[in-house]
């Protein structure tokens, strides 16, 4: 094993504490036959570039169905791809643009190239907190897993918050959410942009469609948004 792959092998496995066991068994670890791999929709995957170019699989990326972060080790960076309003546009484009070219047997497709991510620079008090307090706790006995579990949990609990607000406010999704991101976060007591991001997250895999009613349509909470959004 290179120090490379040895390296990706130990990021994972540390982000994977942060899954739960469901997104666990649909992630993997650097292919062995081919490491340069990437498939979409796996919660947690390594891929091993052979330049340090960090070359990036744009079609398998728009094939996801949730936005996708890539980790840089060489860079030291963090890049995402757009916010999950602009991904759906780019998900349905892509799977019709690969219908158009099998029908026409053209197989040119126009991607998007790199400039389809972003650098992540958002500040968060949530992980950052978390990195100080684990410093400080013995690496033995299982203390350091057992308080991200916890970490793990009280980002739910927010995250059951955030629904039950928006609920309370919206009659369940009845009606559209008009209160503003910034009296939402006021209220829940959530300052920071990361933060917010974070317990967002949290809170669409808890309720799907949620993001999309607070930032799509503003159709009803766990509705599906709609294939066609050309």
């Amino acid at each position: 094993m290179s120090v490379k792959t040895f390296g990706i092998f130990q990021m994972m496995k540390t982000l994977a504490m942060f899954n739960s066991s469901h997104e666990r068994m649909c992630s993997r670890l650097v292919s062995s036959t081919n490491p340069t791999s990437y498939h979409h929709d796996l919660w947690l995957q390594g891929s091993c570039q052979e330049d340090d170019s960090g070359q990036l699989h744009i079609q398998e990326i728009l094939y996801s169905q949730y936005p996708t972060s890539v980790i840089n080790l060489v860079s030291r960076d963090i890049k995402q791809s757009p916010k999950f309003t602009d991904h759906v546009v780019h998900n349905y484009n892509e799977h019709k643009n690969e219908l158009i070219g099998l029908h026409s047997e053209d197989t040119d497709m126009n991607l998007p190239g790199r400039e389809l991510f972003t650098d992540f620079d958002q500040a968060d008090t949530l992980v950052h907190s978390l990195l100080d307090e684990l410093d400080k706790l013995p690496a033995d006995c299982g203390i350091r897993e057992a308080y991200i579990s916890q970490f793990v949990r009280v980002i739910q609990k927010k995250a059951l918050s955030l629904i039950k607000y928006i609920e309370g406010e919206t009659n369940y999704g009845a009606q559209p959410y008009k209160g503003g991101m910034r009296k939402l976060r006021q209220d829940l007591c959530i300052m920071s942009d990361g933060d917010f991001r974070i317990i967002l997250a949290a809170a669409e895999k808890l309720k799907s469609g949620l993001y999309w009613f607070l930032f799509g349509s503003g159709d009803s909470i766990g509705r599906t948004p709609p294939g066609d959004v050309s």
